[in-house]
């Protein structure tokens, strides 16, 4: 095998690898893609709130139920409050129907990264 040569391994950490939950939005120059992951219809005492990031997603709980629209809207009214922001500056632009959903929010990635870290300390992964 003459002539061929290697190059040394990269090591790169495994969490490096994963997609970031916030990234700047190609369609939108100034505004940040945050990515989510909803959990709908949580019941009893709990209520609407950060539960940490979870495979590269934002992790939200609400309350509303997965139906006609509600658990969306509720998780409009959460983004908008934690960032705060008015509920009709974010827009919902992927995952209508889907548990994950990417949300385009008229911010750079690292203002709604410093404006959620507070909500998100001490979560787990």
């Amino acid at each position: 095998m003459t002539g061929m040569r290697f190059k040394p391994s990269l090591v790169v950490q495994a969490d490096a690898m994963e997609p970031d939950w916030v990234s700047a939005d190609p369609r939108q120059p100034g505004h940040a893609l945050v990515r989510v992951r909803a959990q709908p219809g949580v019941s009893g005492a709990r209520r609407s709130a950060v539960a940490g990031l979870w495979n590269g997603c934002l992790k939200l709980c609400v309350s509303a139920p997965p139906e006609d629209g509600r658990a969306n809207e509720a998780l409009l009214e959460l983004l908008a409050e934690l960032l705060g922001l008015a509920r009709s500056r974010i827009l919902l632009v992927r995952g209508d129907k889907a548990r994950e959903k990417h949300f385009s929010v008229p911010m750079d990635p690292q203002s709604v990264r410093e404006r959620l870290a507070p909500h998100l300390a001490g979560k787990r992964s």
